[in-house]
């Protein structure tokens, strides 16, 4: 928490629901407002990646935000699972003062939100491609 802002109490409380799969998203956002993480919006679990992916591209071209999203994926055995992913969306188009902010509060998220199977970080499209963030996860 080198930045000194914080995960809002309302964000840590919908992250608890989302990982024991109670709440009705499949995917949030998460925006820096004041010095505070707040919730910014979710789509439903009946959403696809597709839908996640190009939702972010299309609000979020220029600005930065973290990602959480419940990927599900077939294992190397063929056994169908589930991991939670943060991705730290920072676009190379985006103001530098925005992605140094975003970029030392990651640590912030990733203490407040135990139970993240991993952290990516996510600069343009091919960053949020399927195929990238799934051989992330076997790579694990």
């Amino acid at each position: 928490m080198a930045s000194g802002i914080v995960v809002s109490d309302d964000a840590q409380e919908l992250w608890e629901s989302f990982k024991l799969k109670r709440s009705q998203y499949k995917f949030l956002a998460l925006k820096i407002a004041d010095h505070e993480v707040v919730f910014d919006y979710g789509l439903p679990k009946s959403a696809t990646y597709e839908e996640f992916c190009s939702t972010v591209l299309e609000k979020h071209e220029n600005e930065p935000r973290y990602l959480l999203l419940d990927f599900d994926y077939r294992t190397h055995d063929g056994r169908d699972t589930d991991k939670i992913v943060c991705v730290t969306w920072n676009p190379d188009s985006g103001r530098i003062r925005e992605k140094m902010k975003y970029s030392s509060t990651k640590s912030a998220i990733t203490s407040s939100f135990q139970g993240i199977s991993t952290t990516i970080n996510a600069t343009d499209a091919a960053d949020l491609d399927h195929d990238h963030v799934l051989s992330v996860l076997t790579s694990i």
